[in-house]
């Protein structure tokens, strides 16, 4: 699992995202390896403090041995730091598989009883990321960027008659009832989908609960008036309770240019390097 994008996971991402990322995954399995590291040395070095806030990076897909465990060791490691007054999650995501994101999201609203958490859509925070977001004690989207995409789904593929038309079929011995159901060499069966739904719908209740949770809404309003599993805009998510202004980055950080690194963060970073 480490090294590999499961695209049979559940997908907490948008679906045009989850095109490319099959596509970079056929490529990348015939090399033998998807090297996730390289997202959470992407986290790791784009973190800094300005004064006294800290600055997390969450970009691009979310994937639980890469971005999201960094940011999670970022998040710890800032929230003991005494110098740091503020944190700052700065998202720029449309997402990624859901493992993993709902322990982060519990971190995140976990530590904004500690200290002041802010995120910030810059520019986009889309379906699982923006679960991460909305945890935070405050949210705030980019006049250009997106958030929403409240929703959750899996993908099943029947490349069956393709591989026919090639040749070859394929056939699985097993043991165990269920054990190949979802296969991608036959159709889904009515049974599998309706088990493989179920799955989904769990973790959407836990995705709305959270969102309701961080924003302080009931779970009615985040399933019926937060876009309904579509991507908003700046103006329309602050409109739908989604998030509480529409801010630059910079404006966000108080118009701050200068960053530096107080000796507690530089010896995180040295940390995180080992």
């Amino acid at each position: 699992m480490d090294p590999f994008i499961d695209l049979t996971a559940p997908m907490a991402c948008d679906p045009y995202q989850l095109q490319t990322m099959a596509a970079i995954t056929a490529k990348t399995l015939t090399a033998g390896r998807f090297n996730v590291a390289a997202a959470a040395q992407r986290t790791q070095s784009a973190a800094k403090t300005i004064g006294a806030t800290a600055v997390i990076p969450l970009y691009g897909w979310l994937h639980p041995r890469g971005n999201i465990r960094a940011a999670s060791v970022l998040l710890n490691r800032y929230l003991a730091f005494d110098d740091v007054k503020t944190i700052v999650i700065e998202i720029d995501s449309l997402g990624g598989s859901a493992y993993g994101v709902q322990e982060l999201a519990d971190e995140v609203y976990r530590a904004r009883s500690k200290k002041r958490v802010v995120a910030i859509a810059n520019s986009v925070a889309v379906s699982g990321a923006y679960w991460i977001g909305s945890q935070a004690g405050e949210f705030y989207v980019t006049p250009s960027g997106e958030v929403g995409g409240i929703g959750i789904y899996k993908l099943h593929e029947n490349i069956g008659k393709a591989l026919e038309q090639e040749g070859v079929k394929m056939t699985l011995v097993s043991a165990g009832e269920y054990k190949t159901e979802g296969n991608p060499f036959e159709p889904l069966t009515k049974e599998g989908k309706r088990f493989l739904q179920s799955s989904v719908d769990v973790v959407y209740r836990r995705f709305v609960d959270s969102v309701a949770r961080g924003r302080g809404k009931p779970a009615k309003s985040v399933t019926q008036g937060m876009g309904r599993g579509r991507i908003v805009g700046a103006e329309d998510a602050v409109k739908l309770g989604m998030a509480d202004g529409v801010k630059s980055f910079a404006q966000l950080l108080d118009g701050r240019s200068t960053i530096g690194q107080t000796p507690a963060s530089r010896r995180a970073m040295l940390a995180l390097m080992h």
